[in-house]
């Protein structure tokens, strides 16, 4: 993606976040700003240390989150991010649509 693209991207990422914010829970790791993948690695140690401590099994599900989001279907997410709920403007929605929509990838390597 161009620079430009890219600075327009983060724009309406942050309108669009603004207005999301309060339907993603406080628990969600990666999703809240200021908890990322250190603070969740955290949590869990201190769980896992805690229950070792007082002898109780732990249990652990790993999901492999890149599979996951492969499978994003496009046309679901625009119709969710166009209900009247979010308030979500219009037009970001098709910026969203306009660079995403039917986005098609080449590689060149030595002129190939």
């Amino acid at each position: 993606m161009s620079h430009a693209t890219k600075i327009l991207l983060r724009i309406v990422m942050i309108r669009i976040r603004s207005k999301t914010r309060p339907e993603v829970a406080e628990s969600k790791f990666g999703f809240v700003r200021n908890k990322g993948t250190p603070n969740a690695i955290f949590t869990l140690s201190m769980l896992i240390e805690r229950d070792v401590g007082v002898q109780r099994d732990v249990h652990l599900c790993f999901i492999d989150y890149s599979k996951a989001f492969d499978k994003v279907k496009y046309s679901e997410l625009f119709e969710m991010l166009d209900l009247d709920q979010l308030n979500i403007d219009g037009k970001d929605i098709r910026i969203f649509m306009n660079l995403y929509w039917e986005q098609v990838a080449a590689i060149h390597i030595d002129g190939e």
